[in-house]
């Protein structure tokens, strides 16, 4: 499965990144921060990519 059509599969934004980050980690990446809010209200998960650069995840 394409990871950016993962994402169209679910409703609400919470959902999209919850299944965005499992199926790149389901893909092997790392995952650096997994799913949470953080204090400024954002949803937020962090994924680092083949060269360590971190990723963020954010509605």
């Amino acid at each position: 499965m394409n990871v950016c059509d993962a994402s169209r599969q679910f409703h609400s934004d919470s959902e999209n990144v919850d299944a965005l980050t499992l199926q790149l980690e389901k893909d092997g990446y790392a995952i650096q921060r997994y799913l949470s809010a953080i204090g400024d209200g954002y949803y937020e998960s962090r994924v680092l990519d083949a060269k360590g650069n971190c990723i963020e995840i954010t509605v």
